[in-house]
């Protein structure tokens, strides 16, 4: 990844608990004593841009969760030691530094061999270690932007104004999910044959629920930000969460008058 895609890297809004204080020189060379392995530059790069959380896009074939940042929040890669894993595993755990992980698997610093780690991933119930990639660098490489079932349209509407012409063309109507559940709005249609689900590329920069971390600091990140930095403020996404209904949804889209097509298509993905 270049330098600019590293900028976009995370998904948006920002989910406000997983997000760590700004990195400074100072943490990352704490850090880094504490861990006792230099990080590899990319990573650096990526929690010098936003200090952990989700990113927007995906590793095929594996999972991909929240990367860990630097300090004293969790998920942090200084604040993680192997415990009762040890006896679940019969390779050595020593050397491997988690950035994603749900307890069941991690992606994981592989200092076991060399300074320069490679990217492991380590199944704790299965038993099972993979080398994924001989450097961060390259596990960057292997990421893919979540784009796939998903399509981008330009209607000249807002929301609300979109999901009532949805509506009309597809005959079916709208039921606006719970906003803390994604931190903005979604509109989903359950139409027959499969969902689907509307939302807009310009959302609030944060985001958290009522009793989680930060839900205090909330006001502070409301300017708006896009989800997908390659389309304007102005476009809209619709999840069709069935693929084999891609082609007609497109096409009664299109012969109504509205501007769809394929995420991946208008993002170059």
């Amino acid at each position: 990844m270049n330098a600019n895609e590293l900028a976009n890297i995370w998904r948006k809004p920002i989910y406000l608990p997983y997000l760590q204080d700004p990195l400074t020189p100072e943490a990352l060379r704490a850090a880094e004593e504490e861990l006792g392995h230099a990080l590899p530059r990319e990573l650096v790069m990526m929690l010098s841009v936003q200090n952990g959380g989700y990113l927007r896009y995906e590793l095929e074939g594996y999972p991909l969760d929240a990367v860990s940042g630097i300090g004293e929040a969790h998920p942090s890669l200084t604040r993680f030691s192997w415990g009762e894993e040890r006896e679940c595993v019969s390779f050595e755990l020593d050397g491997l530094v988690p950035f994603s992980g749900d307890g069941h698997w991690y992606l994981c610093l592989d200092y076991r061999t060399s300074e320069q780690p490679a990217v492991a991933y380590i199944d704790v119930e299965c038993d099972e270690q993979s080398i994924i990639a001989q450097d961060f660098a390259s596990f960057l490489a292997l990421l893919r932007l979540d784009a796939s079932g998903k399509l981008a349209l330009q209607t000249g509407l807002d929301l609300d104004g979109t999901k009532a012409r949805l509506e009309e063309i597809l005959s079916v109507r709208a039921k606006a999910a719970d906003p803390q559940l994604y931190g903005f709005i979604v509109y989903n249609f359950a139409r027959e044959g499969g969902m689907l689900s509307l939302s807009p590329n310009e959302v609030r920069l944060g985001f958290t629920r009522r009793g989680e971390r930060r839900f205090k600091e909330l006001k502070n990140f409301s300017e708006p930000a896009l989800r997908y930095a390659e389309l304007d403020a102005s476009a809209m996404i619709l999840d069709v969460f069935k693929e084999e209904l891609m082609g007609e949804i497109l096409r009664k889209l299109n012969d109504a008058g509205l501007c769809a097509q394929s995420l991946k298509d208008a993002i170059g993905a």
